[in-house]
C-alpha cells in the first residue's frame, strides 16, 4: 500500500514566484503598435494599454459593455470550452466599470460603428466563424505589428523593447495602462487595484516597480509621435 507523503520532493526553479513583467511601452509606442494592427483589432490594443485590460477581457468585449464613456468589464474568454467561449470573471473584484478617456472615444465610436457585430451581445473582436478571436491569432497580429514598429524606428531602446527576449508580449500593454494609473494617481495602489481588478496589493505593487524602473531608465524626453511610424 502506497503511503502519502507530506512534502513533494520535486522542485521547479522559480515556481510560485510571479513571472518577470516586461517593461511597459510608452504611450506613443502603444499607439504606433495599434496603428500597425489590422483595423478591426486596433481598438483592442488601445483599450488594453490605456485601461489596463487583460487579453481575455479585451477579446470578450461586447457591444452591451459600453454605456457612453463607461466600459463595464464583466466577461473574459473561457479557454476550456470553445463552444461557450464567453465566460465570467474569476473574482468579483475583476468585475468593474472604467471611465473611457475622452481622447479614446472617437476610436471607440468608430469601432462600434464599423467593426462590431450587431446586437447587444455583438463581439467587438471576432473571427470568421463569428466567435471571439483566439489567443494565437491575436498574438500573431500583435507580434507582427510590434516587428513593423521596430523596423520603422531608429530608437534602439524601443527596438530592444519590442524585439528582445522573444519580443514584446501583449500583457505588456496592461503594464502600460496600470503603470500610468499608478503615476497619475500619485502612487495610489488602491486606484491601481480598482482599475486592474486586483484582489491583492502585492499584484498591484508590480506596477509600482514598473514605474520606478521607468523613472530610472527614462532620459526625461517624451517621444513625439509620428503618424507614419508612431515613433521618432
Amino acid at each position: 500500500m502506497n503511503a502519502a507523503i507530506d512534502v513533494n520532493p520535486a522542485r521547479i526553479k522559480g515556481a510560485g514566484k510571479p513571472s518577470k513583467e516586461r517593461n511597459n511601452d510608452p504611450l506613443p509606442v502603444l499607439y504606433a503598435i495599434a496603428d500597425e494592427m489590422p483595423p478591426w483589432f486596433r481598438l483592442g490594443v488601445l483599450l488594453a494599454g490605456v485601461l489596463g485590460l487583460r487579453s481575455g477581457e479585451v477579446r470578450a468585449l461586447q457591444r452591451q459593455d459600453f454605456d457612453d464613456d463607461v466600459l463595464h468589464i464583466q466577461h473574459s474568454i473561457n479557454k476550456r470550452d470553445w463552444d461557450n467561449p464567453i465566460g465570467g470573471l474569476k473574482t468579483e473584484r475583476s468585475n468593474r466599470r472604467l471611465i473611457i478617456p475622452s481622447a479614446l472615444m472617437p476610436d471607440v465610436r468608430d469601432h462600434l460603428l464599423n467593426h462590431t457585430q450587431l446586437g447587444p451581445h455583438g463581439l467587438l473582436f471576432w473571427s470568421a466563424d463569428g466567435k471571439p478571436v483566439r489567443s494565437a491569432a491575436w498574438l500573431k497580429a500583435f507580434k507582427k505589428a510590434c516587428q513593423q514598429v521596430a523596423d520603422a524606428t531608429e530608437d534602439e531602446k524601443i527596438k530592444r523593447l519590442l524585439t528582445d527576449d522573444g519580443g514584446y508580449i501583449f500583457h505588456g500593454t496592461r503594464v502600460t495602462g496600470l503603470t500610468a494609473i499608478y503615476r497619475h494617481s500619485g502612487g495610489n495602489l488602491r486606484a491601481v487595484m480598482a482599475v486592474g481588478g486586483h484582489t491583492s496589493a502585492t499584484t498591484a505593487l508590480r506596477y509600482q516597480r514598473a514605474e520606478l524602473d521607468y523613472q530610472r531608465d527614462s532620459d526625461g524626453d517624451s517621444i513625439p509621435r509620428d503618424r507614419r511610424t508612431g515613433v521618432r
